[in-house]
């Protein structure tokens, strides 16, 4: 009596699995700026002259979005100033397994209306004080907490992440 038998391995395809995930990670990583953005700048932060929202711009461009502007209600469009006084990264690197992004401003007024309300004084002098030379103001001024709100929706929507489904890329190696 004869008996033929063939041994079968399974091994996993690791290089199309890390393939499949950095896709994944990079899609989320889209999807969680754009979510920290509605959370933060798209119903927090006013137009005014356009500076604040501005400072946003980069990080959206990287993110595949674009941050819409209302009317302007300052004298002066000073759009350009939010963009020289902000900075952004946005890292998707599969080689290192690491997917984050930063933002960060120094424009001062903007930085005044996360952490206080400023009021009119009239005849006040711009120290950085808080104090806003506008008598118009800002209709919803400061102090707008934009680091907790956006904290709190990332920490929701980094709960709804799901990494890809690992049993495509088991593979069955015949052997014999």
């Amino acid at each position: 009596m004869k008996f033929l038998a063939r041994a079968s391995g399974i091994y996993f395809d690791l290089n199309g699995y890390k393939k499949k995930l950095a896709d994944e990670m990079r899609k989320a990583l889209k999807e969680g700026v754009i979510v920290w953005l509605n959370a933060t700048v798209r119903t927090v932060v006013p137009t005014w002259s356009g500076a604040s929202r501005a400072t946003y711009e980069s990080i959206a461009k990287k993110a595949g979005t674009t941050i819409k502007y209302g009317p302007l209600r300052a004298r002066k469009d000073r759009r350009a100033l939010g963009r020289r006084e902000s900075r952004s990264k946005f890292q998707a690197s599969a080689s290192k397994s690491v997917y984050f992004f930063e933002w960060e401003t120094s424009l001062r007024y903007f930085i005044l209306n996360e952490y206080t309300r400023q009021t009119y004084k009239p005849g006040a002098k711009d120290t950085g004080s808080g104090k806003i030379l506008s008598p118009r103001g800002l209709n919803r001024p400061g102090p707008y907490h934009l680091t907790e709100k956006g904290m709190a929706a990332l920490q929701r929507f980094a709960t709804e992440v799901k990494l890809p489904n690992p049993f495509p890329y088991l593979k069955v190696r015949k052997n014999g």
